[in-house]
Parts: C-alpha cells; sequence; structure tokens
C-alpha cells in the first residue's frame, strides 16, 4: 500500500515537473525575438526583438535598404543562426514584421533632451559657483570679512537664493562711505576741534549717502517690476530707509559717535533729537554685513509710506507685489541665519533685525522736519525715477528692434 502510495507521490512531482517546464517553455516561446526567434524581454522600435536585431534595425533602418543587397533575391529565412549572413533579408523582416524608423528619432530625442538637461544643471552649478567665488573675492578685498560661502552649505537656501544673496551683498556699495569716515576719523584724531574741513567732511559724508542711496535703488531688479504709477508712490519711503539704516550702519562701522567734531557738525545740522534717535537704532544695528545688507533690502521694500508727511496722492500702490518681493528677501534672510547659527541666535537675530527696523522708523519719521534733508531726499528721488524711466525707455526700445 505504501509503495502505491509513494508511486503516485513521484508521478504528481513528475507532472508538476513537466507542466512547469511546458509552462516555461511557453512564456519563452512568447517572448521570442520576432526578426530571428532568439529569446527578447522587450519591445524595440514597435516590435519585440533581441538586442542584436535592435542594434541591427537603429544602425541600418535609414541607409540599409539602399546599400544591402541580397544574393538569393530576398528569399533568405532569417534566424537566430544565420541573421548575419543576409543583412538586406534581415532588415527586411524587420520592416515586415512592423518595425518603425520614427521611434528611432523619438528615443534620441528624449536622449539629446536629457543631455541638455544634465548640460544645463551643470552649467547652473557652475554659474553659481563663480557666483559664490567672486563673493568670496569680493570680501576679502574690504575692510571687514563677511561669510566664506564657498564652505559647505548647511542651509536650504537653494542656487537661485544664493545668487540673490550675492546680488544684494553687491547692490549696497558702502566702500566711499568708508573712505570719507576714516578721513573723519583721522582728522578728528589729529586736530581735536571743530574746523571747516571736518565741516566739510561731515557734509562730504552725508552728499555720498544720498548718492550711495540713489545707486542702490537703481541696481535694485525687483524695483522694475513695479509699474510707474507704483514706483513714484514708493521711492520716497525706499529712499528714505535706505538712507538712513545705511548711514546708521557706516556710523556704527566706525563709531562716528566718538567723534566730537562729526557729532557737533551733526548736531548743527540735524538737530539732537534725531541725533538721539539714532543712538537708539544703534543699540539694534547689525554688525555682520550680510546680514545688514539683507536686512536693508527688507527694509526697503516695507510699506511705511504713511509715515511720510511730504507725500501726497490720491493713488494707493501696490502692496501686495511689494509684499512679495519682501517676502522672498525675509526667506533669504532667514535661511542664510540658519546657515550661519543655531536656532536660538537665529531668533535672537531676527527680533533684532524687526527692533531696528522700528528704531529707524521713528528716525525717518523726525527726518521729515529736517529741511536740509528733505530736499536732499527729494532730488535723490527725482534723479533715481528720471533714471528708471530712462532704463524703460531702452528696454521697449530693445524689444521693438
Amino acid at each position: 500500500m505504501k509503495e502505491d502510495d509513494d508511486n503516485e507521490s513521484m508521478h504528481a512531482d513528475c507532472t508538476t515537473i513537466s507542466l512547469t517546464s511546458q509552462g516555461r517553455r511557453s512564456r519563452e516561446s512568447s517572448f521570442q525575438c520576432k526578426i530571428c526567434g532568439a529569446p527578447a524581454e522587450h519591445s524595440n522600435y514597435g516590435v519585440i526583438s533581441c538586442s542584436p536585431c535592435k542594434m541591427f534595425f537603429r544602425r541600418n533602418a535609414t541607409t540599409g535598404q539602399e546599400k544591402f543587397v541580397c544574393d538569393f533575391d530576398g528569399l533568405c529565412e532569417i534566424n537566430v543562426n544565420n541573421r548575419h549572413t543576409c543583412s538586406s533579408c534581415r532588415l527586411a523582416k524587420c520592416f515586415t514584421n512592423g518595425m518603425q524608423p520614427d521611434m528611432i528619432r523619438c528615443s534620441l530625442s528624449k536622449r539629446i533632451t536629457a543631455k541638455q538637461r544634465q548640460n544645463n544643471e551643470s552649467e547652473s552649478i557652475t554659474t553659481t559657483l563663480n557666483i559664490l567665488t567672486g563673493i568670496e573675492e569680493h570680501n576679502q578685498l574690504h575692510t571687514f570679512p563677511t561669510l566664506n560661502l564657498l564652505k559647505a552649505d548647511n542651509s536650504t537656501l537653494y542656487s537661485a537664493q544664493w545668487a540673490l544673496l550675492s546680488n544684494l551683498i553687491y547692490s549696497y556699495d558702502e566702500s566711499k562711505l568708508f573712505s570719507i569716515a576714516e578721513q573723519i576719523i583721522n582728522s578728528d584724531n589729529t586736530e581735536h576741534s571743530i574746523t571747516s574741513t571736518n565741516s566739510e567732511l561731515a557734509r562730504k559724508f552725508f552728499v555720498e549717502v544720498y548718492e550711495t542711496t540713489e545707486k542702490y535703488l537703481r541696481s535694485n531688479g525687483d524695483l522694475y517690476t513695479l509699474g510707474p504709477d507704483d514706483r513714484t508712490i514708493f521711492l520716497p519711503s525706499a529712499a528714505e530707509s535706505v538712507t538712513w539704516l545705511g548711514a546708521i550702519f557706516c556710523w556704527n562701522h566706525f563709531q562716528l559717535y566718538n567723534c566730537q567734531s562729526f557729532m557737533a557738525n551733526f548736531k548743527n545740522v540735524y538737530g539732537d533729537t534725531c541725533m538721539n534717535l539714532i543712538q537708539n537704532v544703534l543699540k539694534f544695528i547689525e554688525s555682520d554685513t550680510v546680514i545688514f545688507k539683507l536686512a536693508l533690502s527688507i527694509f526697503t521694500f516695507c510699506n511705511n509710506i504713511s509715515l511720510l508727511r511730504s507725500i501726497t496722492t490720491s493713488k494707493t500702490l501696490d502692496t501686495l507685489a511689494l509684499f512679495r518681493i519682501q517676502n522672498i528677501y525675509a526667506e533669504v534672510t532667514w535661511k542664510y541665519l540658519l546657515y550661519k547659527y543655531n536656532f536660538t541666535q537665529c531668533v535672537q537675530r531676527f527680533m533684532k533685525i524687526v527692533q531696528c527696523f522700528l528704531a529707524v522708523t521713528d528716525t525717518i519719521y523726525n527726518a521729515q522736519n529736517i529741511l536740509l534733508h528733505v530736499k536732499d531726499i527729494e532730488t535723490t528721488i527725482e534723479k533715481t525715477e528720471l533714471t528708471l524711466v530712462l532704463d524703460d525707455i531702452e528696454r521697449i526700445d530693445a524689444n521693438e528692434n
């Protein structure tokens, strides 16, 4: 009895093996190259085919029909063993079974597109590295060091934001202000008295502040995205913000508040109240140059227009457009802070920036009563607006041509 069971078991196993073999052979036969009969796994150019037949068709589909000639009037039977014997009949069988030359071009175009995309990405990376290298060289040439942006990036800044960061660093060029500040310090150390020379240097310092403001506004590409009416309303506020925050930063960097001659001349022109307000701003002014320039960009696009008494207009400003620009700057600033400091320090420094904005706003409000400043800022606004209009005209002419 047991022997019969064993025989049945063996018979069942043999049957299973036989069925499995048949299934495998069935699958193999269903995945055969339609050209030569070799095992095949994929459809190439519209037909299930092996890799050799795929490559053969790809190389010869366009020109093979003209150059190949069959010695047996096209009657050759193509199989895996003789597929190399007659290229003419092999190519004809490719076409007969439905291989399509157009699919070769589609495949090539995809590869070319992928290659172009890879090249564009490589160019973008190279451009970004060049920008960062330029920033590093720029920082090394100046009196004070900033961040070496070629160090490992632990932040979430992407390449476009690094490019924006470099643009903001270059946009406010304080080099001439620093040169005049050094002259003021040297003059104060040698004479220790209020002279006409010191008065001229103090005035020269503030004239350069206004000119630096004009250059900064002209170099800011986001300002060009605003319409002419919006720019007219926005420029007075922006000019005030850049003028005072920039001047106070330079004042703090060179500690001009310790120069008796400079302080006396400033007090004589701008008054005690303005000087006291600036002393309050100095508590919050940022010493990190990169952070200061980022903060300057944010403050420039703040909508504090209502503080300016000299502005009377019935038109409304597109505050949403300003908010979008300011939001971009705020995001870059926060990511840069995360790049350089821990989270707690980031929060503290960002709060300090906000406190600085509030303190400078008080100074701007007070400055509306200073006649000399009002005249200088109006001149700055007029020159800036004229330049922007001329640039608009040049762009329109360039587009038309």
